[in-house]
């Protein structure tokens, strides 16, 4: 958590992640706060965490997309997760592919589109607070052609990007939108760091056309011609579909070495007696294993580095080894 906390605060990056799918009837007892990081936000630790469930083309939540232990989805958002065209990775070709983790990258993208616009919020929505307030303000139920069964409730706010044909909202909009949008941003104050958006936009709007996104093939671009573009990722976790070892990894059972600062004894040319007193103690470092961390901790710092792990106090759960 505090790795996410710190690429929030310090990065301003804009943290998302998937509500899960494993909320159906095969799972029934699997739901967003039972594993992280939704328990994360689920306990004010991460309040800045957009979870995503997935939605149908009726704008329903999907029954497998999970909802929170107390059987709500307050906070998340929604976004199309169902029968989506996936590019493979090995291949020009596309899948029909299901999950939450599809639905995830929309609303990502959203969060950046909405920084790019040149908009009045513009500076505001370089905190990820404001950006998370903006997404979940926008997001609203939505009305599909053709209708859905009647026994699919409509029951879910989907993203919306405040695009009313090609027009937006959060921009400088034409007179034939104006009684839509005025209506979207006249909630919306000039500085969104104390807004608290409890009041929605209204749900209504023109139809969208059906119409198809145009593309044309092309090069691929803009492209990077400066030194300043950074350096392309290479090695084994840049690769798709990595295979072997991962080069910093180490067993920490089978792997463990310990310095000590006592030298080595001179070899005796005779067994000492049982009776012998003990050997002084070492000076040699003791450490703790922790078995559900994985973490070789010098006894010392066992304390803090176990809470650190995995919140646990100092020896517990852990085995101390020495010489």
């Amino acid at each position: 958590m505090r790795l996410l906390k710190h690429i929030e605060e310090v990065h301003q990056c804009v943290l998302v992640a998937a509500a899960g799918n494993q909320g159906g009837p095969q799972a029934p007892s699997v739901r967003a706060d039972d594993h992280l990081p939704g328990r994360f936000f689920k306990q004010n630790q991460l309040p800045n965490l957009l979870i995503v469930a997935a939605t149908t083309i009726y704008g329903n939540r999907v029954s497998w997309s999970e909802i929170w232990r107390d059987g709500s989805q307050t906070g998340m958002v929604h976004a199309g997760g169902v029968q989506l065209n996936i590019p493979k990775w090995d291949s020009e070709t596309l899948n029909l592919a299901s999950g939450t983790s599809f639905a995830v990258p929309q609303v990502a993208a959203l969060a950046g589109y909405l920084r790019s616009l040149d908009s009045k919020w513009k500076a505001d929505l370089m905190k990820p607070a404001n950006v998370v307030k903006m997404i979940k303000y926008l997001s609203r139920a939505i009305k599909s052609e053709p209708a859905p069964p009647l026994f699919v409730p409509v029951d879910a706010l989907t993203i919306w990007n405040g695009h009313v044909g090609e027009e937006n909202c959060l921009l400088a909009y034409a007179d034939a939108v104006k009684d839509i949008c005025d209506e979207v941003v006249k909630n919306i104050p000039d500085n969104l760091d104390n807004w608290n958006p409890t009041n929605k936009p209204p749900n209504f709007g023109p139809a969208g056309s059906g119409e198809g996104i145009e593309w044309e093939e092309g090069p691929s671009q803009p492209e990077c011609t400066s030194d300043d573009c950074g350096t392309l990722c290479k090695g084994y976790y840049c690769e798709p579909q990595p295979t072997g070892v991962p080069p910093d990894f180490e067993d920490p059972i089978n792997k463990v070495t310990l310095t000590s600062s006592r030298p080595s004894p001179k070899p005796s040319s005779s067994p000492k007696p049982l009776s012998s007193p003990s050997p002084a103690p070492s000076s040699a470092p003791r450490v703790s294993y922790d078995c559900e961390g994985g973490n070789m901790c010098p006894q010392a710092n066992m304390k803090s580095c176990d809470a650190a792990a995995n919140n646990l106090s100092r020896g517990r759960n852990g085995v101390n080894y020495g010489t």
